[in-house]
């Protein structure tokens, strides 16, 4: 068992996160498909709630790694109008998701 975070995670269960992050990455380079096939491996890991608050990191990291290695090709002034809704989508679903896993609770 290897502890990541707060997860307890078997072998496999770290090898298919390790899956997801190459599907991930192989979907943020044109390759079509790979990113359906990432989301139900995931949610087999951490469960459908939790999956998705995993699998938003993963793809912010893949963005910024391609805008990090484009650099030169990147458009500044769209990425500058895009951040904040971004931002605004990020907190908008942070707090639903607060708010949903509340009543699912209840």
């Amino acid at each position: 068992m290897i502890t990541l975070f707060s997860y307890s995670l078997s072998y496999a269960e770290l090898s298919l996160v390790l899956l997801v992050a190459l599907f991930i990455g192989m979907a943020k380079t044109g390759v079509h498909g790979t990113g359906i096939l990432a989301v139900p491996i995931l949610a087999t890991v951490f469960g459908g709630h939790r999956s998705s608050g995993i699998l938003l990191p993963i793809l912010v990291m893949g963005d910024t790694m391609g805008v990090i290695y484009y650099h030169r090709h990147a458009s500044w002034k769209h990425l500058k109008l895009l951040f904040p809704w971004a931002a605004v989508g990020v907190i908008l679903g942070t707090i639903v998701g607060v708010i949903s896993t509340i009543r699912f609770l209840k």
